[in-house]
């Protein structure tokens, strides 16, 4: 693909509120009625909504640095 940024990305950068819900709460909800585990969805969940509410909390995006190998 190439260099490619995510939509959820743009939103992080930008400052953006995730749309955290959209993207996994369906998934979650739907799992959850059909007693399907789902941990990486649970856990990458979690971690936007940690996200999120850091970034409601500073009132700003965060920037992604590439790290020298």
């Amino acid at each position: 693909m190439g260099k490619h940024k995510t939509s959820t990305l743009q939103d992080v950068e930008a400052g953006r509120e995730i749309e955290t819900d959209a993207l996994l709460g369906a998934v979650l909800e739907l799992a959850q009625l059909t007693a399907t585990p789902a941990p990486a969805c649970q856990a990458v969940y979690a971690l936007l909504t940690g996200l999120a509410h850091t970034m409601a909390e500073e009132q700003a995006g965060v920037r992604l640095a590439k790290v020298a190998a």
